[in-house]
């Protein structure tokens, strides 16, 4: 696994350029907790379980907690009447030095009363508000930061003075400088929740967006005849669309209210606000409730075929998500076979148990041998402290686990479908044998295989992006090929690199890295991509930075070196989340047409933000729609330009295919890219391309033109022999039903 578009790190100056207002050393620009309220710092707290301690920052002592960990504040020094409280922390929200949101959804709350079950625990949500938002108090540039915001509580709390609140932290280095709480009125008494029923608020083909909003009035208020405010925030487009309704609200009287909304494939924000009728401002923070969701037309997983195209990784953090057949799953063989005879398969069944439960496939990743099995000296593999790089000393020992493997995994729809030889055999971090040593591994493989009661494939060569010529060669020259069903490799950069002219790495000659030899050896295997992942810019206020905007902050930084644009330091410049998602299609539409069979999407580059999908699923799950009743292992190129582009360095060209057999449905997809010809590599560093008339040569009438998020959809026809329409970086679909592709009129 590597990130070879990783998110990098950028330079206090460009931070400066882009996190406007959020990066000051001076105290008085630290976030502060909001007015009316009543604190308790950080010294005031109790550790009660993990590590934490005191440190200094210039707003005060900081809680720092070192991982999982938990204090508690005694609330009875506040000296409190019953009543009603919002809440809130001033606390650590970043760890890294690009990052200023990213360690708030680790943190919990719960309420232990003087007698009684403490509540169960509860998030924290960021504030918008300029005075609460992050700010990073210090750090080391490319490296760690200490970020500060004010967080507030998900919920109102009825508080009768002589509680304890718990403060937890999950994972990662977490810190908290103050705590707050803020009486409030009748009207923010209200207690607001808003949440969907759907997984991971994940919408899909078929369904209709909606979410329920649960409102408790306390006992003992008066009637409160108030406004319902409720936002929905189109992250793509960063419009928000406001309505307002009446309502009434009783003491004591709970209601709940269903809110559904038609939507365009995309990522929203919906937030909830009980306001005044005249809309006058209670205070400074109108409560709210928000919940992020997304929509695309993506198809649940039971219901795609088995030779579907798209595919994703799982893991005990990683759900199988729509729109995927196929997930790959990293299960090393040190973490489950602890010792002879001893297996420890908890976390393995969890994970097998949650694709079998969607009707998926799955592909086992094999990473590196347990260090029982070798005679020699721990090597590679430095994330494992259980495993090594180095092969097994008895072959037999591995064919044993593996059947051990495929018997627990049995069942008549064949879940298991797929063993991956090594996991990028070409790096020594992960694999320290020889190419006989991997034709071993290959035949051991074979022998567990067979016993399977379903067909289970051998996957070979898995190797890493970048020029990995020699050690293709190496193992097929072994005498690999006749071992494996099919092979494998990694298209991280090579996805942002469609032109072959293109210096250092490209795609086309990625694919040919592999291909070539093969067929050269008189062979022609199905050839997967089982790694391709895109890491991008994180959101900023909540929403996803845009990419001209990402590169004025590289080429501001002193690093910046333009021979070298897709660098700054040693680490790679940012993407944006919708270039991302762009590519994401883009490539895999190109792959398809240079004969990939497969690519399975490294998701842990944020597939997930906020307990919602990003932009990528959204972008793959529409194009998973428009191909889904399309034969898309028929895939050619067609003839494409930008009439009034000169092709040199910088101008934009097009690439476009047609998938789909001739009187049957086909679909044509078409996108752009500037040319580059002499600096190389990925193109992630080059400007944003905005939709520019463009060419595609084919005969067609009463098609549909729509571009990649539907949100404009018109009747398209050729003229002249040709489709005209505007189109940039992100691509559009061409869909032709049966009627016309019938007629013979694409060409």
């Amino acid at each position: 696994m590597k990130s070879y578009l990783s998110c990098s790190l950028i330079s206090l100056l460009a931070s400066l350029i882009f996190f406007t207002g959020l990066t000051a050393h001076a105290a008085e620009l630290v976030p502060r907790s909001p007015t009316r309220t009543l604190t308790l710092p950080a010294s005031a707290a109790t550790v009660t379980e993990g590590a934490a301690w005191l440190i200094p920052t210039s707003r005060g002592q900081s809680l720092h907690f070192n991982g999982a960990a938990a204090v508690t504040f005694d609330l009875s020094p506040l000296k409190l009447y019953a009543g009603h409280y919002r809440f809130g922390l001033i606390v650590r929200s970043g760890v890294h030095w690009i990052n200023p949101n990213g360690q708030i959804p680790h943190y919990r709350w719960r309420v232990l009363p003087a007698s009684g079950p403490p509540t169960a625990p509860d998030r924290f949500i960021s504030l918008d508000q300029a005075p609460f938002q992050p700010v990073r108090e210090s750090g080391q540039p490319d490296s760690w930061a200490n970020w500060y915001a004010t967080v507030q509580a998900s919920r109102m709390l009825r508080l009768k003075g002589n509680e304890k609140l718990e403060i937890a932290n999950t994972q990662d280095h977490g810190g908290v400088i103050e705590l707050w709480l803020q009486p409030v009125s009748a009207l923010n008494a209200v207690d607001l929740q808003l949440k969907t029923d759907a997984p991971d608020n994940t919408f899909t083909h078929g369904t209709r967006p909606t979410l329920k909003l649960s409102l408790a009035v306390p006992e003992g208020l008066p009637r409160i005849d108030a406004l319902l405010a409720l936002e929905w925030l189109d992250l793509l487009t960063a419009k928000t669309v406001v309505t307002r309704s009446a309502i009434t609200l009783q003491g004591g009287t709970p209601q709940e209210l269903t809110l559904k909304q038609d939507l365009k494939p995309g990522v929203y924000r919906v937030r909830a606000t009980i306001e005044s009728k005249d809309r006058t401002a209670i205070d400074e923070l109108a409560h709210t409730a928000q919940c992020l969701l997304a929509y695309s037309p993506a198809r649940l997983t039971a219901d795609l075929p088995d030779d579907w195209p798209l595919g994703a990784h799982i893991d005990k953090k990683l759900p199988p998500m729509p729109g995927f057949r196929w997930f790959r799953y990293f299960t090393p063989w040190s973490d489950i076979h602890k010792a002879p005879g001893v297996y420890d398969w908890a976390e393995f069944d969890r994970v097998f148990k949650s694709v079998k439960d969607v009707g998926g496939r799955v592909m086992i990743a094999y990473d590196g041998s347990p260090l029982w099995t070798s005679a020699r000296p721990k090597a590679g593999l430095p994330w494992s402290a259980s495993g090594t790089a180095n092969p097994p000393d008895d072959w037999d020992v591995q064919r044993d686990y593996l059947i051990e493997l495929i018997k627990r995994t049995q069942d008549e729809r064949g879940t298991l479908a797929a063993l991956e030889l090594c996991n990028e055999a070409n790096t020594v971090e992960r694999w320290q044998g020889t190419p006989q040593d991997m034709l071993a591994m290959a035949r051991t493989f074979r022998t567990a295989a067979r016993t399977s009661r379903t067909p289970v494939k051998i996957v070979g060569l898995a190797v890493s992006a970048g020029h990995q010529q020699k050690f293709v060669e190496d193992q097929i020259n072994a005498g690999l090929l006749p071992l494996v069903d099919e092979v494998s490799g990694h298209f991280y950069e090579e996805v942002m690199s469609p032109e072959l002219a293109t210096p250092i790495n490209n795609l086309p000659r990625h694919v040919s890295l592999i291909k070539d030899p093969m067929h050269a050896a008189g062979f022609n295997l199905p050839l997967l991509n089982t790694e391709t992942g895109i890491d991008f810019a994180a959101r900023v206020n909540g929403l996803p930075p845009a990419q001209d905007t990402l590169n004025q902050i590289h080429r501001a930084d002193p690093r910046f070196n333009p021979k070298e644009p897709w660098l700054l330091g040693s680490n790679w410049t940012q993407v944006s989340e919708r270039r991302a998602a762009a590519t994401y299609v883009t490539g895999t539409t190109q792959l398809m047409g240079l004969g990939v069979t497969r690519s399975f999407y490294f998701n842990y580059f944020a597939f997930t933000i906020d307990d919602a999908p990003s932009l990528p699923w959204v972008a793959l799950g529409r194009f998973g729609d428009v191909i889904y009743n399309v034969d898309y292992k028929v895939i050619q190129p067609l003839e494409a330009a930008y009439p009034d582009s000169d092709g040199k360095d910088g101008s934009p060209k097009a690439l476009a295919y047609i998938l789909g057999r001739p009187g049957e449905r086909q679909v044509i997809v078409a996108w752009g890219f500037l040319s580059d010809t002499s600096i190389g590599r990925s193109k992630h560093w080059q400007r944003w391309l905005d939709p520019l008339p463009m060419r595609v040569k084919a005969d067609v009438h009463d098609a549909v033109l729509s571009d990649l998020y539907a949100r404009t959809t018109s009747t398209i026809n050729s003229t002249g022999g040709s489709l005209q329409f505007t189109c940039g970086e992100e691509p559009v679909f061409i869909e032709i039903n049966p009627a016309q592709a019938s007629t013979g009129r694409v060409k």
